[in-house]
């Protein structure tokens, strides 16, 4: 069996204010690509690790342009759904009403099948069973999806098992909700990450002493290609390459998984707007300072008005109110302490 793996499209037509191109294009561009490799691979399957679209409400010409992008490739695709993909990130929320998504499922020629409920991922588990001999499990994102990873247990099987889950299943701590490979001792050879748009690559945590036992159950590998978008201009965005991931499982029990990047993704520096991310750095940078002579001076604060000090100096380089505002509270917070 070939899978063919991408995940956090995050599709909208409206520019990120980071990006300098065309966002909406890039993406349909991503996705056409993803077509045609899946089209000249071979592949037996595409699936999409949610958050296809920024918001549960796509609008009808995004729906049309998506289709357009896999008009000629007859590969059966499956996506779960991410946060972005349903309303105050609740599953219930995807699966009824009159939402765009939600009639997803009813379009003939949309290309991926929604998996918005547990009945159709155990329908789409058995299908594919039945053909490759592979077990595929699909888990859309809801809240404390982490804390429930942490709960099963690893068992042997005699077939290959893959779980597409949309959580932030990642290799280090983090301060947002989060699981680490180390804490997990799941009953499954592959791990399909996404939600966390970092890619960390392909990593095996073994399940049994013996590091050159073969076969099924004696680890988990777990695959983060990265997200496909790149909204915002933060460090891993800029210099990560959008990518997907061909999974190869072969008759005789072999697997074999490459992350390849896009072909089409330009490079960081090219979308995003780096000169204001500089100017922004610097006026963080100014802030700063700032607060820390203001704080410094503790005595002349009492005797003078450190806010309004802040405000004219904010004024006078042109520093956004948000800015402004976390300053403010920060040196209430240095000087009433």
């Amino acid at each position: 069996m070939r899978i063919l793996y991408f995940t956090d499209c995050h599709l909208q037509s409206t520019n990120p204010v980071s990006r300098t191109d065309n966002y909406f294009e890039a993406i349909l561009t991503k996705l056409s690509e993803i077509a045609t490799v899946a089209t000249e691979q071979r592949v037996d399957c595409m699936i999409c690790g949610g958050d296809f679209f920024s918001t549960p409400s796509p609008k009808p010409e995004t729906i049309i342009r998506v289709i357009d992008c896999f008009k000629d490739c007859d590969v059966p695709g499956y996506a779960i759904l991410g946060n972005h993909d349903m309303f105050g990130q609740q599953l219930l929320t995807s699966s009824s009403g009159t939402r765009m998504v939600n009639l997803l499922p009813y379009i003939d020629k949309y290309p991926f099948k929604l998996i918005d409920s547990q009945e159709t991922a155990e329908e789409v588990k058995e299908d594919l069973f039945r053909k490759y001999n592979v077990q595929i499990d699909f888990q859309s994102y809801y809240h404390g999806i982490e804390d429930a990873l942490k709960k099963y247990k690893h068992s042997n099987s005699d077939c290959y098992r893959i779980l597409v889950a949309h959580a932030n299943i990642i290799n280090k701590p983090a301060l947002f909700p989060h699981v680490v490979y180390s804490q997990l001792s799941l009953p499954y050879d592959v791990v399909l990450c996404s939600h966390y748009h970092d890619a960390w690559g392909i990593e095996t945590v073994w399940n049994v002493a013996d590091k050159q036992a073969k076969g099924p159950g004696v680890s988990t590998t777990y695959v983060s290609p990265g997200a496909m978008a790149r909204v915002s201009a933060a460090i891993g965005d800029i210099n990560r390459v959008a990518s997907y991931v061909i999974l190869d499982i072969s008759d005789s029990g072999g697997m074999k998984i490459k992350i390849q990047p896009l072909q089409c993704a330009k490079p960081g520096t090219e979308i995003f707007n780096l000169t204001s991310i500089s100017e922004t750095k610097v006026m963080a940078s100014k802030l700063e300072s700032f607060i820390t002579t203001l704080a410094d001076g503790s005595n002349k604060l009492r005797e003078s008005d450190p806010v309004m000090m802040l405000r004219e100096f904010a004024k006078e380089h042109n520093i956004p109110d948000n800015v402004v505002a976390i300053a403010i509270s920060a040196l209430e917070e240095h000087t009433n302490g």
